[in-house]
C-alpha cells in the first residue's frame, strides 16, 4: 500500500470517527438553566414572558410572535413565532404545556429537528422575585451533529436573554423599591 493509499485510509478512518462521535455527543440533551433575582413583582415578570410584544424585545432572534389562547378561558396555548438567523428566518410553533399565572410556564418548540422545551420558574426572594430559566435541547436526526457543534451557544444565550429580562422587567416596575432601596418619591 502506497503512502498516499495509507493517508486516505487515515482520513476515511478519521472522518468516520468524528462523524461518529459529533452523532453520539449531538444526540444527547442540551441543557442550560440559570437564575436571577428581579426587583419586580412576579405578575410584571410573568407579563414579560406571556405579551408578544415584550417578548421581541428580549428572546434572542425573536422577530415577531403571536400569542393564541384556547377560548372560553383566554389560556395561552400557542406562540407563533418568527426567528431571524442573518438573512433567513424560521417559523416556530411554541406550544404552552404548563401555565401558572404568575408562577410557572412551560413551552414546547418542535421545529427543524430540534426539540426545545423552555421552564420559566418565579418564586418569591423578598420583595423580589427569582426567575429560574431553563432550556431543554434534543436534536433528531442528522441536527444531530449541527447540534453537537453549537452546544456551547446554549449557555451563553440563556444567560444574555435572562440579564436582558431583568433589565427590562426592573426599567418597567412599578415597585416602589429597587434593589432593597427607597426609591425617592418628591410627591411624599
Amino acid at each position: 500500500m502506497s503512502g498516499l493509499s495509507k493517508f486516505v485510509v487515515f482520513l476515511i478512518a478519521t472522518s468516520i470517527v468524528t462523524v461518529s462521535a459529533l452523532w453520539i455527543i449531538g444526540g444527547r440533551p442540551n441543557t442550560a438553566s440559570i437564575e436571577v433575582v428581579i426587583a419586580a413583582r412576579p405578575e410584571e415578570v410573568f407579563s414579560w414572558l406571556v405579551d408578544p410584544g415584550k417578548r421581541t424585545m428580549w428572546v434572542h432572534n425573536l422577530e415577531q410572535t403571536i400569542l393564541e389562547t384556547e377560548e372560553p378561558e383566554g389560556r395561552p396555548e400557542k406562540f407563533v413565532s418568527t426567528f431571524r438567523f442573518g438573512d433567513r428566518t424560521e417559523n416556530h410553533d411554541e406550544t404552552v404545556l404548563q401555565h401558572d399565572a404568575g408562577q410557572f410556564l412551560s413551552l414546547k418548540d418542535h421545529s427543524g429537528g430540534v426539540q426545545t422545551t423552555k421552564v420559566f420558574r418565579l418564586e418569591p426572594a423578598g420583595k423580589q422575585v427569582r426567575l429560574k430559566y431553563e432550556i431543554i435541547q434534543k436534536a433528531n436526526s442528522l441536527w444531530k451533529l449541527k447540534f453537537a457543534m453549537q452546544a456551547s451557544d446554549l449557555e451563553a444565550r440563556i444567560q444574555t436573554e435572562s440579564l436582558e429580562l431583568k433589565r427590562l422587567a426592573e426599567k418597567n416596575s412599578e415597585m416602589p423599591f429597587l434593589f432593597g432601596e427607597p426609591v425617592h418619591n418628591p410627591d411624599q
